[in-house]
This record gives C-alpha cells, sequence and structure tokens, in this order.
C-alpha cells in the first residue's frame, strides 16, 4: 500500500536536506510545483532546494534537487543547470469505476535562462524528464512503467509595491506526457523577509486532474544561509473526495 511509508519518507528527505544543507546555504527559485521560491542574489553559489506535500487520498509528492549556474553566468542571471528528483503518489478512479493507487519516480535535467532585478526575478528551462509509473491494480488503457519526456517550465516572482508580491509558476511534461501543474501566491510581508498569503493551484496528468487552495508562509530563516516554507490547504480531485493538505519547503545556497 503506498500510504504512510511514503509520506513517511518524504518527511526524512526534507529533514535530512535541512540538516545537511541548512548550516551552508540560501534559497532563490523553485523545480516545481511544490518547491520554493525566493528572489535570487545573482552570484556563483550552487542551490539545493527540497519540498514536500501530503494530504487526501494517497496524495503525496516529494523533491529535491540542485540549481547551478553555467560558466560565464551567475544564479539569477544568466545560464543554469538544474537536475532534481521527485516521487509522486495518488489515487484516481479507472476502468470499472475501479480505485487505482499511482506511484511514480523520477527526475529531469534541464537547462534555462534567469533573470533578476531589484523588483523580482524569472527563469524558464528545458530538458528531459523520466519518470516510472506503478499502478496497483493495473488499470487498462492508462501508461505504466517507463515514461520519457520533455519538460519545460516557466517561473518567477515580483514585487508589486513594497511588502506585496506575486509568485508563480507553470510547467509541463509534453512529447509522450501529459503531466502539468501551475501554482500562483500572492503574498504579503509579515515581518523582514517573511511574507504569507493565499495559494491556488492545478496540476494533473493522463489519469488524474486536481486542484488546491490555501495558504503560505515563506522566508523563515533557519540560519542566516537557508530558509524554510509551510503551505497548508483544501484539495479536491476530480473524481475524489476534498481533504487538507500540507507541506515544508526549504532552499540552501552554498
Amino acid at each position: 500500500m503506498i500510504t504512510l511509508f511514503t509520506r513517511a519518507r518524504t518527511i526524512a528527505l526534507i529533514l535530512a536536506i535541512m540538516f545537511a544543507g541548512g548550516a551552508q546555504a540560501q534559497p532563490v527559485t523553485a523545480s516545481s510545483a511544490a518547491a520554493p521560491q525566493a528572489k535570487p542574489q545573482p552570484g556563483n553559489d550552487w542551490m539545493v532546494v527540497a519540498a514536500g506535500q501530503a494530504g487526501g487520498k494517497n496524495n503525496s509528492y516529494s523533491t529535491m534537487g540542485l540549481v547551478a549556474p553555467l560558466p560565464g553566468s551567475k544564479l539569477g542571471k544568466g545560464w543554469v543547470a538544474r537536475v532534481f528528483a521527485d516521487e509522486l503518489t495518488y489515487r484516481f478512479k479507472g476502468a470499472a469505476n475501479r480505485e487505482i493507487d499511482a506511484l511514480a519516480f523520477g527526475g529531469s535535467a534541464t537547462v534555462g535562462f534567469m533573470d533578476s532585478d531589484e523588483k523580482g526575478w524569472w527563469g524558464l528551462y528545458a530538458g528531459p524528464g523520466y519518470r516510472h509509473l506503478d499502478l496497483s491494480p493495473n488499470n487498462p488503457g492508462s501508461k505504466r512503467g517507463n515514461i520519457y519526456s520533455a519538460r519545460v517550465q516557466l517561473e518567477g516572482e515580483r514585487l508589486l509595491t513594497d511588502d506585496f508580491k506575486l509568485n508563480g509558476l507553470a510547467g509541463a511534461d509534453i512529447a509522450n506526457n501529459t503531466g502539468y501543474w501551475t501554482r500562483l501566491r500572492a503574498m504579503h510581508r509579515v515581518e523582514g523577509d517573511i511574507f504569507a498569503g493565499p495559494e491556488g493551484m492545478w496540476l494533473g496528468d493522463q489519469n488524474y486532474h486536481a486542484y488546491q487552495v490555501g495558504m503560505a508562509i515563506v522566508g523563515m530563516h533557519l540560519t542566516d544561509k537557508a530558509q524554510i516554507g509551510i503551505n497548508g490547504g483544501y484539495r479536491k480531485g476530480e473524481d475524489q473526495g476534498g481533504a487538507g493538505y500540507g507541506g515544508l519547503e526549504l532552499g540552501a545556497r552554498f
């Protein structure tokens, strides 16, 4: 059963990244629909990001990755390479109205361009993606096994006033896959680097579609070189009942 074991592994992964990298690093950007985003500080540093989320009926997501500037560029200003691994679980209704549990793990290796100024930043990335999908029980007509794709993602953040910013991303796995994810956050400064506000997300693939609405708090310092964020709210799948969700995200620069 893909339930408590996967969620425990998600939490353990994020805690390991926090204590291994949190003493040396500082967040800049994101990798996926669940990953942290913050204004880049251009430099030659590399960055580690990790995030996890769980809630509802067998719904969980975890990711971790590395972002590094390419020669002649700086993080947040120029060309970057990104390598990420992720794991996803979800439940959907298949043939004969049976409930199907899905477990997908894989990753991506993308190259992209970032730019930033005093008001915000943006990035656009593309590259190959891979996912191995297991279904239990098998669902006729659904893809499973090794799935290769082309991954594209656009993300960014903009201060509209000194204390209010919009943060968003949109991405998709195309060419042999149909995964997609979008997220928008409207954040107000609470204190210092800490922002809080509502978030909305729409995501899915060939088997399921879901939306989330909730609240996020980001920019909380673990150290002067590492920050965490938390989010939570309500999630509703296309053919599943609604339920709560909660997540944790970390960015670390070294």
